[in-house]
């Protein structure tokens, strides 16, 4: 066992085994919410800090190495101790199909405009969508930092590739906004009237949840965690080796 879910439950919370579990380390009184590959840790109000990290020794005991969360509290203070599953790999695999998605299958009308200071990334996903899309832009306040990168377009794809400043006005349009690096280089609210794909989720009214259509397997999952089949999800499931048949069937803020 290298990986796991961790999920919350509100049922069967003991105060006792609670309190010998953090804080005199009776490993063994948590076993039994370990299930197959989903630990359940049962709260009354809210997970202390303690209290995970004691979660932490206990799953490390286990020999895990990667882990899939959906709660913010609980991936903030794993993301020290283990691998946070994220989707990216899956996200990367099917970009296009998720602009397509965003375009209404109308992909070839619309221009992309990715953001941040990413630049390995957003020469990865330009390379990725150049030939799918209307154009290609990207949105920064340090401009001369793209240069290489608008002459590789060129002469690699024959595409300019339009360097914008945040003083043009943003519409929306024909047009994606694409965030593509974990840190904030415009005002969170920015572009809160624009359609933007953001699943590192630094800005406000992004869309930031793929969410696709469970197969049998997937479907298992998600009535057990109570939550809907996503990236990360899916991630978890099949790893490196993604199934060719993902569909999309929605893209939620």
């Amino acid at each position: 066992m290298k990986r796991i879910i961790v999920t919350k439950q509100k049922e069967g919370f003991s105060f006792i085994k609670y309190i010998l579990f953090t804080y005199f380390k009776k490993n063994s009184l948590y076993e039994e919410n370990l299930k197959n590959d989903i630990l359940f840790i049962p709260y009354k109000k809210r997970l202390k800090t303690a209290y995970l990290k004691a979660i932490c020794v206990f799953l490390k005991s286990k020999g895990i190495k990667e882990i899939l969360t959906f709660d913010r509290d609980i991936k903030e203070v794993f993301k020290y101790n283990f691998s946070v599953i994220d989707g990216k790999n899956i996200y990367c695999a099917i970009f296009n199909n998720i602009l397509d998605f965003m375009a209404s299958g109308r992909l070839y009308e619309y221009e992309v405009v990715f953001l941040s200071d990413n630049i390995k990334e957003i020469r990865y996903f330009s390379e990725k969508c150049v030939k799918k899309v209307k154009n290609i832009s990207i949105l920064t306040e340090k401009p001369y930092l793209y240069e290489s990168l608008k002459d590789l377009m060129m002469q690699k794809y024959g595409v300019t590739l339009n360097i914008r400043t945040k003083k043009e006005k943003l519409k929306k349009k024909n047009k994606i906004y694409v965030n593509s690096g974990p840190n904030r280089v415009f005002d969170k609210s920015a572009f809160n009237n624009v359609n933007i794909l953001d699943i590192y989720n630094v800005y406000e009214c992004v869309y930031n949840e793929i969410i696709l259509y469970p197969d049998k397997k997937a479907k298992e999952y998600t009535k057990l965690l109570k939550c809907p089949y996503n990236l990360a999800l899916a991630e978890f499931l099949y790893g490196e080796k993604i199934p060719d048949n993902l569909k999309i069937v929605n893209i939620k803020k």
